[in-house]
């Protein structure tokens, strides 16, 4: 995590969550540079321990807590995640039953109607921008999206997690890169990434939540790697389970199932 990294977890998560995250890096990246093989057998162990605790808040409120592994990854194929949470409708007011923002928001269950509130991605103005410069051979400045980031920048605000016109070429050549990977590789979880030594910890594949309708709804991280998947028409992309409506848990429950590689329709 590089000082950019800090700043964004900051803003985005609060100090609880910087510090969780930036002991994890630090812990990690020393662990792997004396072997990965230990520093994902080290993450492993951590993800048991994730599990005893989810399972002993699973039992002291099992309303609030799903009796899962929190940090399981699932693959699902991109073209079953339509939606993405409408976080602008929290920061408004306007969800009844809000979501954890910062943190916290894995294995939970929660009612209300926070599954209403979601946008198509493909409407989005970002995955638009991504659609026009990969799949029709368009360039940046001419999508609506970048040009707004650039009046931004020109504002002395930060956009797309930049702060300056060198910046905003940097993140252009890396996003650059991981569609040419994509393209070439197919999707990689993290987890595998980091195994080969294309990426560091922490993990961060995509967060979904799921709907009362067993529906996948994107909610945070791996923005960038979703949204080029679908472009690309990938098969497979791997994603870790945040937020479930309370609907559709108890007809888990009851059924005594769980999700595996696809949403389950509730009938």
């Amino acid at each position: 995590m590089n000082w950019r990294s800090a700043v964004r977890v900051f803003r985005k998560e609060g100090l609880n969550s910087l510090i969780c995250k930036g002991s994890h890096v630090v812990t990690f990246r020393l662990l792997n540079q004396m072997s990965t093989t230990i520093a994902l057998s080290v993450w492993d162990g951590w993800r048991r321990w994730k599990r005893i605790v989810q399972l002993i808040q699973h039992t002291r409120n099992p309303d609030l807590y799903a009796n899962i592994d929190p940090e399981k990854r699932i693959v699902v194929n991109p073209s079953e995640i339509t939606y993405r949470y409408d976080h602008s409708a929290q920061i408004t007011g306007e969800v009844e039953n809000p979501l954890p923002r910062k943190n916290g928001y894995i294995g939970i269950v929660r009612g209300g109607d926070w599954d209403r509130h979601r946008v198509r991605i493909d409407e989005r103005d970002f995955y638009r921008a991504l659609e026009q410069v990969y799949k029709k051979d368009g360039e940046w400045n001419e999508t609506v999206w970048y040009n707004r980031v650039v009046d931004k920048l020109e504002r002395g605000k930060r956009a797309w997690n930049c702060k300056s016109q060198n910046e905003l070429e940097e993140r252009k050549r890396a996003v650059d890169k991981l569609h040419d990977r994509l393209q070439e590789e197919g999707y990689k979880s993290q987890q595998k990434l980091v195994k080969e030594g294309v990426e560091s910890f922490p993990l961060s594949d995509p967060v979904v939540n799921i709907s009362r309708e067993g529906e996948f709804i994107h909610f945070r991280d791996g923005n960038h790697r979703l949204a080029l998947a679908k472009i690309l028409d990938l098969d497979e992309i791997t994603v870790q389970i945040g937020v479930r409506h309370s609907k559709f848990q108890k007809i888990c429950d009851e059924k005594n199932v769980e999700v595996n590689k696809k949403s389950i329709v509730i009938e």
